[in-house]
């Protein structure tokens, strides 16, 4: 009998390894969109390395975030800049890596989207990658 496998994971920004391994092994992967916002978690920031230490990027989001709202409905921020600076952050952490000129267009063309709803830009980024 053929048997299939499932994972549902919650969302992440620019997602850890073992993340994509999951997404990788599972027949079919759900990303949850139901589950409240919940402040000081991962759903909306990222850790990377920086030359001297870690660095931390957040998408900024539209107040009301802690109101216990879906994360389909929790809205992104537009007031600074927050795109253009995660990408000279990911250029200059890892300017000298090899594989940076591979990655960059799926980078720059990411970070230049609009998308209003925080849900629907973790779709765009796991989609994409």
């Amino acid at each position: 009998m053929f048997k299939t496998s499932a994972v549902v994971l919650e969302s992440h920004y620019f997602p850890c390894i073992q993340y994509f391994t999951k997404l990788m092994i599972a027949d079919i992967a759900y990303i949850e969109q139901h589950e409240h916002y919940v402040k000081g978690s991962y759903r909306n920031r990222c850790h990377i390395a920086g030359a001297n230490s870690m660095l931390r990027l957040s998408v900024p989001l539209q107040k009301g975030k802690n109101q216990q709202m879906p994360i389909k409905e929790v809205r992104i921020a537009y007031d600074e800049p927050w795109q253009n600076q995660h990408w000279m952050t990911l250029q200059s952490a890892y300017r000298k890596a090899p594989f940076l000129n591979i990655i960059q267009i799926f980078f720059i063309c990411f970070l230049k989207r609009d998308t209003s709803f925080y849900g629907i830009l973790i779709q765009q980024f796991l989609k994409s990658a």
